[in-house]
């Protein structure tokens, strides 16, 4: 599946993605897919609300609604335009 970057938001963990897919929107960390939306902003609202899987990061078991991670896409930076594969 290929998968494009629309957001980035960096924790001290690391950095998490929303991709778009052919499928749809997809939370992404260290190149793990934590699941498929509909839309971008319902993975944003999911992440910050801990609805996704744990990860592992530094050898331990994270849970990404505890990283501060905001469910406001504004408050991500935007990789590319929605919907368009350039980057910005």
């Amino acid at each position: 599946m290929k998968l494009i970057p629309l957001y980035a938001f960096k924790t001290h963990v690391g950095t998490f993605y929303i991709s778009q897919s052919e499928e749809g929107f997809h939370p992404v960390f260290d190149n793990y897919i934590l699941g498929k939306y509909a839309h971008p902003c319902l993975a944003a609202e999911d992440l910050a609300g801990g609805c996704t899987e744990s990860i592992h990061a530094g050898g331990k078991l994270v849970k990404p609604g505890a990283l501060g991670i905001p469910a406001a896409l504004e408050d991500w930076e935007p990789l590319r335009i929605y919907g368009d594969s350039k980057p910005l």
